[in-house]
């Protein structure tokens, strides 16, 4: 029986194209960030959520803000391409991606005693350098071995 190739070459990780998205996926997730540090931290201290209510629909709109983002600046896609597809894969990644955000939150707050803005912190920042190579290998695999798919 032969073995099936993988659609994803590890070596697209290194391409000169794959090394210029880094900076700006990161970019975009600190633009992102910064809107989601500040929906969590509103709807925790101003409205009174409870900060794992309040870190969900920080994730809601931060991830819509990552998609945007992503879709059109750091992978250069039309908006329209796919949309819906794209966002699709994108939304399980990021359901995923959140729940171990979410998992990550409560464990550095409840139990290291870590100030919950800083478990979000760390949470993001762990959680988003997989999530490049996700998007990259999955959703936004235009240009998945250095030529237009």
């Amino acid at each position: 029986m032969k073995k099936k190739k993988s659609n994803f070459n590890l070596k697209v990780l290194t391409q000169k194209r794959t090394i210029g998205q880094y900076p700006k996926f990161f970019i975009a997730g600190l633009f992102c960030a910064i809107i989601n540090l500040s929906i969590l931290y509103t709807s925790t201290e101003l409205i009174g959520l409870h900060y794992l209510i309040s870190a969900i629909i920080a994730a809601v709109v931060g991830s819509t803000c990552n998609f945007v983002f992503n879709k059109t600046w750091t992978f250069s896609e039309d908006f329209e391409d796919k949309f819906w597809e794209k966002y699709l894969k994108f939304s399980i990644i990021r359901v995923i991606a959140v729940t171990i955000g979410l998992g990550l939150l409560f464990l550095l707050t409840e139990y290291a005693y870590i100030y919950y803005i800083y478990s979000q912190i760390i949470a993001i920042i762990i959680v988003g350098a997989i999530s490049f190579v996700f998007h990259k290998a999955w959703v936004f695999e235009k240009y998945r071995f250095g030529k237009k798919k």
